[in-house]
This record gives C-alpha cells, structure tokens and sequence, in this order.
C-alpha cells in the first residue's frame, strides 16, 4: 500500500492541477491489484478503472429504469455496455490466462482461487467462474476506498484547521522517514478523519438484505424472502446519535466514541455475519495512503471547480470528480529517509 502510493505520489508536480479522484481510483487499483493479484498496473485507470466506471454506471441506469430492453437489442447504451464488459473480460481473462502458465505458486488471492476444489467432485474453478471472483474483488476491492479517499481529501481542503491537526501528527509519528505499517496505530487522528468522512459520505450507502425466515420487527410483520433496504448515510446523520451530523468533525470519534453508540447507527462496512470482509483492509489502505499523500502535499480545490455534491451510483462519489491543486509543503519537497541520513 505505501510502496505504491509513495510512487505514484512522486510524479505529482508543484501547484499544479490534477484530477484527484481519477488519481485515488488508480492508487486503489493499483493496490488492489497487487496484495491481490501480484500484479502491477500502471495506468490502472485507463486500463480497468474505465470501463469498469462505464459498467457500474450503465448497470445502476438499467437497475433504475422501469422498461429494460434486452442487452441484445442494439441501442446506444447496450453496446456501450457491452464494450465496456468486453475490455474488463480482455484483462481479467488475460490475467488468469498468464497465472495458469505459470509454474510458480502465488501465495495471492488469484493463487487461492486458482487451487480452490470441490469438496464433492474435486474440480477447480473454471476461468468463468475465476473471472467473476476477480471482477468482485475488483470492484469491491477499488471503487469504495478510492471514493472515501476523494471525499477525505475534500473535506481536508474545507476544513484547514483539520488538516493543519492531520499535518501535526502526521509531522510527528512519521517525520521525514518512509512511513511503515507500523504507524497505522499510531496515526488515531488520521483514522478519525477517514471515520468521519465514511460516517457524512458512505461510498455504500444503501445496503440489502432479504428475510430468512418470519419475522415481526417493531410490530410490522414480514414475510421470508421480504427484502430490506438500509441506510448508513441516513442512520450516520441522525442528530440523536450525532450532534451537529452535517459537520466534519474527526474528533468525535476520539475517548472510544464508537462504543458508546447503539448498535448500527454507524456501519459504513455493514454488518452482522455479511459484514464487509475487507473492512480493516480498506481502513488500513485509506489511513497509510492519506498519511502519504499528507506527509508530502496539502490539496485545494482548483479555483473554478464546480459545485461538490454527492451522485448516487452503486456509490457515493463526488458528482464530475474532484480537480484540485497539490502543492508541496516544503520548498525544498520530501525526502524519503531524510531523518535517517
């Protein structure tokens, strides 16, 4: 995680303007690709991050459209559709087409879906069945921490007395070193901000879940197979649980504020047996990567931006991104393991 945004991060140039959640998308990509795969993806955006944007957007405009046409019916958005699935399925089945070429054992996630058998018939998965676990780690494994990243950095650029407590700790528990895993435990403001900022703009904002069995909840009686729509972003900014839930306040989550709270009034990683199975791999991944990018540069939004408002997707992301200018909080700019010189 630190490897690859300490490098991605040095290409960056001076009060320049860049497209910052285009930037966390491929940072997240970029890690996601590889803990997971072993793999490196350089421009990770163009060649996944992409047409998986054009999928995810066209699949939530057929979800939400009452008359869907057939995928073969050969209107704009179905070839658009269509395009977009085949570029992911040219990678994808690339990847694994290489992996089963390869002799070498991956201790990846690619390699444990590779070996996995049947416990009845002892067959492997087929590249079909391979493919589709690739395409949800993917998108699960990107999408939702690259966008609670672009929100963050947002929040950052609104909030200076914020950033200023971020650039405090970050100055004092990092330094100029490399920073390391290590410091994640350390960094407790920098995790309260990203806390804060998955409580006001959960990338998953509304999740499902389906009755198993009869069942009465608060006198209103439901049947099995009864489907339930729940809210983190409405639940997160209840007053009774939050005081001022508008605002962005990183401190409250200090004294072990979560435990004082009921169950489920915040859960931007679901919960129960369901809960999301990356929750501390994405908490770990958006703590170091802010620590980098902080370490290194204070962000402003660009002068003529448009107005910052959410867009609901299959995710909460900042509606026509985010272009902000980066500048380096040195002249002299960081040097990685200057405290050790």
């Amino acid at each position: 995680m630190i490897d690859i945004t300490m490098d991605y991060i040095s290409t960056w140039e001076n009060e320049k303007e860049r497209i910052i959640t285009k930037d966390m998308m491929n940072i997240a990509l970029g890690i996601i690709s590889k803990t997971m795969f072993s793999m490196d993806f350089k421009d990770g955006y163009d060649v996944v991050g992409e047409p998986m944007e054009a999928a995810l957007r066209l699949s939530v405009k057929r979800m939400r459209t009452l008359l869907q046409l057939p995928l073969w019916v050969p209107t704009k958005s179905n070839r658009e559709y269509k395009n977009a699935i085949q570029r992911l399925d040219k990678v994808i089945y690339s990847i694994i087409e290489k992996r089963r070429e390869d002799a070498e054992r991956h201790e990846d996630m690619l390699g444990i879906l590779m070996e996995a058998r049947d416990d009845e018939d002892g067959l492997g998965m087929s590249n079909q069945q391979v493919r589709d676990e690739l395409m949800t780690i993917f998108i699960a494994g990107h999408e939702t921490t690259a966008n609670a990243l672009s929100w963050a950095i947002y929040f950052l650029s609104q909030n200076p007395e914020v950033e200023t407590k971020l650039f405090n700790e970050i100055d004092r528990v990092i330094g100029n070193r490399t920073p390391t895993p290590d410091d994640f435990m350390k960094l407790t403001y920098t995790q309260n901000i990203i806390r804060e900022s998955l409580r006001i703009y959960p990338p998953v904002y509304i999740i499902s879940r389906e009755a198993e069995e009869d069942v009465e909840i608060g006198g209103h009686h439901f049947k099995k197979g009864d489907m339930f729509l729940l809210s983190p972003y409405v639940m997160q900014h209840k007053p009774e649980y939050f005081d001022n839930p508008d605002s962005f306040i990183p401190e409250r989550f200090e004294n072990n504020y979560l435990k004082t709270l009921p169950t489920y009034a915040y859960f931007p990683f679901s919960g129960g047996a369901r809960v999301c199975i990356g929750n501390h791999f994405a908490l770990m991944e958006a703590v170091l990567v802010l620590a980098c990018i902080a370490q290194r540069y204070s962000i402003r939004l660009a002068p003529d931006h448009h107005e910052v408002k959410p867009i609901t997707t299959l995710t909460l992301r900042p509606k026509r991104g985010l272009r902000m200018i980066v500048e380096e909080r040195n002249e002299e700019g960081f040097q990685p393991g200057a405290s050790d010189i």
